[in-house]
């Protein structure tokens, strides 16, 4: 086991250091993209191979190094918990770019909901590597607890100051109730939920939507009732 320092915070490394210049920019940008608290990172083959972990990321688990290391047997599949973990095999994850949602197992035994944020590069020898930076939300897992009660799922725009539209985050609850999976099935593209829209309804639903957004003065809601196409080509209202 390799320790350095990486920004401040403790670095582990299960093999011979190997990291270069574009391994750390992967690392920064995963970073800077989720406010993260802690990111890990490691190969693409078959057993998904831990290589580094943060200190950061192991204290919000609860995990020493070893602990940890001894529990998921250094895999990236046994850190993963839950119905959304399929996304970490190998085949699908190097498809999977950006924003998404995981839930990670404590080391008390309880489910924790991750936004995270996954990334390429390679290492010193250009070899490819995954970068895979974690930020644990309280008041996502709140949200989540109430999508279960009363099934509903949210999704976040965010804007720019003049109100125009930059980029869109929907959560594992709103792609389930579409019969989706993740990013690559139902991928953080506000033109992918307009045209899930039926065509009776799209019109107004766009109106009120980009209208809400516009209003400056927050009197006007977003408050509409609409079909949306499932993932089965059937449709549902919302």
């Amino acid at each position: 086991m390799n320790n350095q320092l990486y920004k401040e915070e403790l670095l582990y490394s299960v093999v011979e250091p190997q990291l270069c210049e574009e391994t750390y920019g992967a690392i920064q940008t995963a970073i800077q993209n989720n406010h993260a608290v802690g990111f890990i990172a490691g190969y693409y083959d078959e057993q998904m191979t831990i290589a580094y972990i943060s200190q950061y990321f192991l204290h919000n688990l609860g995990y020493s190094y070893e602990e940890f290391m001894q529990v998921t047997s250094g895999s990236l599949k046994n850190v993963v918990y839950g119905e959304n973990s399929s996304f970490v095999e190998c085949g699908r994850f190097q498809k999977i770019q950006g924003h998404g949602e995981m839930q990670i197992m404590s080391r008390d035994g309880i489910p924790l909901d991750i936004t995270c944020y996954k990334t390429d590069t390679v290492d010193a020898k250009g070899v490819p590597m995954w970068v895979l930076s974690a930020h644990m939300d309280h008041m996502q897992e709140n949200l989540k607890l109430v999508n279960q009660v009363i099934r509903s799922g949210f999704w976040s725009v965010e804007c720019d100051g003049d109100g125009k539209y930059k980029s869109v985050f929907f959560s594992h609850e709103f792609r389930a109730m579409l019969g989706y999976h993740d990013t690559l099935d139902f991928p953080n593209q506000l033109d992918i939920w307009e045209a899930s829209i039926h065509p009776d309804d799209r019109a107004g639903v766009e109106e009120a939507f980009f209208g809400a957004i516009a209003d400056k003065t927050n009197q006007r809601k977003y408050d509409v009732k609409y079909r949306m196409r499932l993932a089965d080509g059937s449709y549902e209202w919302f």
